[in-house]
Formats: C-alpha cells, sequence, structure tokens
C-alpha cells in the first residue's frame, strides 16, 4: 500500500504539517505513518536569572519534567490518531527515541514522500533529536520531500 511519512522532531506538534500529510494520503488513497522524533533525554539549559535558581528549582525537578514532557507526547500521538481517524486515513502513529540517520533513510524509502515542517537553523526544537539534522535526511531521502513553512 501507498505510505506518506510525517516527521514531527521534538514535542511541538506542527499543526500544518499533519494536515498536509492527511490531505495528501486523502488524494492518494495511502496510509499515514507518523514519527515523533525526540532525543534521548532532556537538554539542560542555562538559568538567566541565578538569584530565582533556588525558587525555580523548588518548583519542578528532573523527573517533574520527563514526566510532563511523555504525558504531552502521548497526548499529541492520540490527537493525530484521532485527527487522521475523522478523516479516514488509515494512521500508523510511532515515537522513535534518537533514531541514526541511516534508519530513518531506510524508512524513507518504504514511503512515497516525506513530509516535514521546514527546520528552522536559528531554534533546536524541544526535545529534538541530536544526531543528525532533518535537513540532512531531506538531502538524502529516498522519496519525494514536502516541507511545511509555519
Amino acid at each position: 500500500m501507498k505510505k506518506a511519512l510525517l516527521l514531527i522532531n521534538g514535542l511541538q506538534l506542527p499543526h500544518p504539517a499533519l494536515n498536509a500529510a492527511i490531505e495528501w494520503a486523502k488524494e492518494h488513497s495511502a496510509a499515514l505513518q507518523v514519527l515523533f522524533l525526540t532525543a534521548a533525554s532532556e537538554q539542560t539549559e542555562e538559568y538567566a536569572f541565578p538569584s530565582d535558581i533556588d525558587a525555580a528549582n523548588d518548583l519542578q525537578d528532573e523527573d517533574d519534567a520527563i514526566k510532563a514532557d511523555v504525558r504531552l507526547l502521548k497526548s499529541q500521538m492520540l490527537l493525530v490518531r484521532d485527527v487522521a481517524a475523522a478523516e479516514n486515513v488509515e494512521c500508523k502513529v510511532e515515537h522513535l527515541v534518537e533514531p541514526s540517520l541511516d534508519e530513518m533513510v531506510v524508512l524513507t524509502a518504504e514511503a512515497m514522500i516525506l513530509i516535514t515542517k521546514t527546520p528552522l537553523k536559528e531554534i533546536k526544537p524541544l526535545m529534538g533529536i541530536e544526531g543528525f539534522s532533518i535537513v540532512e535526511l531531506t538531502s538524502q531521502a529516498r522519496c519525494e520531500v514536502l516541507e511545511i513553512a509555519l
């Protein structure tokens, strides 16, 4: 069966890319495979106001942040399934943690089209993959690529 592949790098769901993927799948009578790609762990960030760091540390620890990320990811995966089902599009949703570029290139060979949001060079996605960039993947993809500008 024909398949469209939608990549979501990190925790932010790009709704325009999801909508484009669903429309493409409907127009081509194809299935949709959605891959949420995340880093293996939270990236630490410098705290801008050291005088407030004790108060900030008391509000949330790393375990709370990880649990919140997992809840957000699960809810977004469910949302994608529900939106696809409402449009009568067969949809498989998966979460891959820090996949390799080679693994991803193989997945593109199994698809007719790769859909992703246009990567912003100056902004790294929250919990986005670190092993390679989406630009590297799109340049090596073995299928048509559709980048959706947000």
